[in-house]
């Protein structure tokens, strides 16, 4: 497996078998959230750069339902950087759909963190078109 850069987060690049981990991988990050909130800003900036690049090549529905994995949620998430109030659809996913509610106020918590990291990445996204539109 290779790691490769795609805006602020890597993606797996996977030559060969797949399969699952026997144990958990665990982050004990112990900073307090204002370092959370600084940190995003900047990801959530290089991620709606990446996806307005990204956008520029046609959707491929199919791939949304491919049976390769890597294909699939790659293609759900460019299916998603379109979708309207996408930190909202993004919270009711990982709250209720992906069951974060099972983790009580920690999940709670957590969801409406990367739910407002969505709507960032929306805003920045807005910013970008907005101050090229101006030139």
């Amino acid at each position: 497996m290779r790691y490769v850069n795609r805006g602020h987060a890597e993606t797996q690049r996977v030559e060969g078998e797949i399969a699952a981990l026997e144990n958990d991988l665990i982050d004990q990050n112990r900073k307090d959230i204002s370092h959370w909130y600084q940190r995003q800003r900047g990801y959530a900036e290089a991620d709606a750069r990446y996806e307005i690049e990204q956008e520029l090549a046609p959707l491929v529905v199919s791939e949304v339902f491919s049976p390769d994995p890597l294909i699939r949620k790659m293609a759900q998430k460019r299916l998603s950087w379109r979708l309207p109030v996408r930190g909202v659809l993004y919270f009711i996913y990982s709250f209720i759909l992906r069951q974060g509610f099972r983790d009580g106020i920690l999940g709670w918590r957590f969801c409406m963190m990367k739910a407002e990291y969505q709507r960032m990445v929306q805003r920045f996204k807005a910013q970008i078109r907005a101050t090229a539109d101006l030139q």
